[in-house]
């Protein structure tokens, strides 16, 4: 499974889910797969996210918030 780029910018530097013409850069299936694998991960045994070196935790939470406010749970 390969998590979307631009939502792990969006985790890191609050690049936003929308460009400047509010087209969505990326959706629920991306912010469910972030989420499973971030508990997958961490089941794993893994804190920190291998390539871009975030914490799991605090990106499973913000990937569920996401969810949440669009009014869509986890799959």
């Amino acid at each position: 499974m390969a998590l979307c780029r631009i939502m792990c910018m969006d985790f890191m530097d609050s690049t936003g889910q929308y460009d400047d013409q509010g087209t969505k850069l990326y959706g629920r299936y991306d912010l469910d797969e972030g989420f499973f694998y971030a508990v997958g991960m961490q089941k794993e045994g893994f804190n920190k996210e291998p390539f871009y070196g975030f914490n799991l935790k605090k990106f499973e939470r913000w990937c569920l918030r996401k969810l949440k406010s669009e009014g869509n749970g986890v799959a």
